[in-house]
């Protein structure tokens, strides 16, 4: 398959580190493994380019502006990892 390149308004998921899933649950939101997100920035032009994303919290809280981030290799653990993925079709 081939691999996607970055553009911005595209929708990824967006893995959380534990820190960031520990923030979000002291301010009342739900601490999940995955959050869906929309790339506002690209860093490049190949399918490796870092992003900034606006990822959405289930809670009464703003999205979370993370900057800077890398997608996910093929075989990297996601859950905590701070980076993203495309969505994938099941």
């Amino acid at each position: 398959m081939e691999k996607q390149t970055p553009t911005v308004g595209r929708i990824v998921n967006y893995f959380p580190t534990e820190k960031q899933k520990q923030a979000l649950s002291d301010l009342g939101c739900n601490k999940s493994d995955m959050l869906p997100a929309v790339i506002v920035a690209v860093w490049g032009d190949t399918p490796e380019s870092a992003v900034n994303i606006k990822a959405m919290v289930d809670g009464n809280h703003p999205d979370l502006w993370i900057t800077s981030i890398s997608v996910l290799e093929e075989e990297a653990i996601a859950i905590g990892s701070g980076k993203y993925s495309w969505p994938i079709k099941k």
